[in-house]
């Protein structure tokens, strides 16, 4: 059996192959992954998300509702000054979901190679499973 020659490197083959010119714009500030909706400025991506404590006397008697809270994310991904904005039923949840937005942890907005500061809402349901 003869030795196969290691010093001459193997033949590919020569496919004739047109590739298409696909020339598609590029936005790379959030186009493809959570991109804003409309009228939106930015989408604001939680990285750690607390459960609020169901307020007891609301669990036993079968109370449901939201709350609205906005607040900042720093530049490290923490959250700041939350206060609500709406809840139903009216400052029954606050506390509990105060409490939980302030222990979120948030992807920090980077505009420039810089991290920045931005303004965010969140909707905090408590619902009974």
């Amino acid at each position: 059996m003869e030795a196969p020659d290691l010093k001459t490197p193997p033949k590919a083959p020569q496919l004739d192959i047109e590739f298409p010119d696909i020339n598609l714009p590029t936005d790379f500030g959030g186009a493809f992954v959570n991109a804003p909706s409309p009228g939106q400025s930015s989408q604001l991506i939680p990285l750690v998300r607390i459960n609020p404590q169901y307020p007891r006397a609301e669990l036993l008697s079968g109370v449901e509702g939201f709350v609205k809270v906005r607040f900042t994310v720093n530049e490290d991904g923490t959250v700041s000054k939350p206060s609500v904005v709406e809840s139903r039923p009216p400052r029954v949840f606050d506390r509990a979901a105060l409490n939980a937005i302030k222990k979120w942890k948030f992807k920090a907005k980077v505009v420039n190679g810089v991290a920045v500061k931005q303004d965010g809402v969140q909707v905090i349901d408590f619902k009974i499973n």
